[in-house]
């Protein structure tokens, strides 16, 4: 009797809350994305159902895994911060605006540092979920001219002489 009293007490506890994890499908972001040092880099996390859980939802980009991870950015609907932010990121982060609206919770992070390179984790929480909506590497690359990366400039080059002597 006691069991049936606790299942009926939290289904009715859940109907009370509204939102489930389930109920927020996230959009597949690409698992990678590279980046030059001094740029800005969007990071891409979108879900669903923005609506139905604006009164309760936050987002918090994590930088790393497990005990190794880091606050990239987080804030509530209003735009307060509601983790502990990494200082090496401080100042450089932004949500897209009116994250809690459009379902378009993207990272932008300013003046990319090569130590900006790892995995990203976007996280969205309500008051009885939390749930990882994207994953991805971000890939920090110097800017600097590499021969194998830009083949175009290569034939380019390597043409530009053959073309005097032929005319």
């Amino acid at each position: 009797m006691d069991s049936i009293y606790l299942i009926g007490s939290l289904c009715l506890l859940s109907q009370i809350a509204g939102l489930h994890a389930e109920d927020v499908k996230c959009v597949e972001a690409k698992p990678s994305i590279e980046a030059i040092i001094g740029d800005d880099v969007s990071l891409p996390c979108f879900f669903s159902n923005p609506s139905e859980i604006q009164g309760m939802a936050s987002v918090s980009w994590q930088m790393g895994l497990g005990n190794d991870s880091i606050v990239v950015h987080a804030e509530d609907k209003a735009g307060v911060n509601v983790e502990s932010q990494a200082d090496v990121f401080k100042g450089r982060t932004s949500l897209s605006h009116s994250w809690n609206v459009t379902g378009n919770a993207s990272l932008t992070i300013t003046q990319i540092k090569a130590t900006d390179s790892g995995k990203y984790i976007c996280f969205i929480k309500g008051q009885y979920f939390a749930i990882s909506c994207t994953r991805l590497e971000l890939t920090v690359r110097s800017g600097a001219f590499q021969p194998c990366g830009h083949l175009s400039a290569w034939i380019v080059l390597l043409l530009l002489p053959l073309t005097k002597i032929l005319t």
